[in-house]
């Protein structure tokens, strides 16, 4: 158990002073016969403890116990080990189940989850991208082999490039009753916070959609030979060129805003290229730009005189 002052009963067939050794002792250590129930003083630390108990009645006649009172105090608080995914991991499946080990076995009773709408009040254990104002709903309860390590699965997916923590709370306890405590080693993706703990940052999730290219400005009809594009995208990444376009940006990275490419200098034409962006996931975004270069002015080959028809004979 984790009392430190644990109780038992012990029966005399005489009245006696009773004796304790192997580390027991008691305030309370006389005996009228019959059964005497006895506290035992408060143990200094846990541990497996052997204590044999005596009674010596007032002619000097000791009897024992034939076996030694045996118990174990167990006084140590159980602690997260491990979460997976990490804390700052990267990348993570919208699918991932998650998954907590604890230094010792738990009763699983306390381990709980949130299986309905999305309140953080709900469970010992849960999961969320915006500071525990809401909660992801799990599919069902934890599950665990060993009471040790146990796995919890999601409701629905959960959303693509998005930060998620996941905090524990000191309701979970061991099979004795002691509540979960801070990990000794006090690592540095394990944080503290009233009545939990939670990773200190929270892993990410899988970038599933390519960069948008969205065209600003662009003559798709125009006199200079060295044209140019504005265009946006909406994350950053490597930008490159294709088709006959080309630019010092090629194969360079940019920001997630506005940029504006100035072609090198192409002759008169028709001309398609496009603009790709592939972003840190390796997902990449293109768009096609079409435009014609026309700076040949109009030649005039000849002027045709009008004839004047007047009716002025004078």
């Amino acid at each position: 158990g984790n009392d430190p002052t644990p109780e038992f009963t012990i029966h005399s067939s005489e009245k006696g002073d009773i004796t304790f050794g192997g580390g027991c002792s008691s305030t309370d250590n006389t005996t009228n016969g019959g059964n005497k129930d006895v506290t035992l003083s408060a143990l200094a630390s846990g541990g497996a403890y052997t204590c044999p108990i005596s009674v010596t009645d007032k002619a000097g006649n000791t009897g024992s116990l034939s076996s030694p009172l045996h118990f174990v105090l167990d006084l140590e608080a159980p602690y997260v080990e491990s979460v997976n995914p990490p804390d700052n991991a990267p990348n993570i499946a919208l699918d991932k189940s998650i998954t907590v080990t604890f230094s010792e076995a738990l009763n699983p009773a306390t381990v709980t989850v949130n299986t309905s709408g999305t309140d953080c009040d709900n469970g010992t254990i849960s999961v969320s991208s915006d500071g525990f104002g809401s909660c992801l709903k799990m599919s069902g309860n934890p599950t665990s082999s060993d009471n040790i390590r146990f796995t919890v699965t999601l409701s629905d997916n959960m959303s693509e490039k998005t930060t998620y923590q996941i905090r524990i709370k000191t309701e979970i306890s061991d099979s004795v009753g002691n509540a979960l405590g801070a990990n000794p080693s006090s690592p540095s993706w394990l944080a503290s916070e009233t009545g939990a703990y939670k990773t200190a940052n929270g892993f990410t999730t899988k970038d599933k959609t390519a960069p948008q290219i969205s065209i600003h400005s662009l003559s798709t009809l125009t006199n200079d030979n060295t044209t140019s594009v504005t265009f946006e995208t909406n994350e950053a990444g490597r930008l490159t060129l294709s088709g006959p376009c080309n630019s010092p940006d090629h194969d360079t990275d940019i920001p997630k805003d506005n940029k504006t490419l100035t072609f090198g200098e192409l002759a008169d034409g028709i001309y398609s290229c496009t603009i790709s962006v592939k972003d840190s996931a390796g997902l990449t975004g293109s768009e096609n730009i079409n435009f014609k270069i026309d700076t040949r002015a109009p030649v005039l080959t000849g002027i045709t005189p009008v004839p004047i028809t007047t009716n002025d004979n004078s």
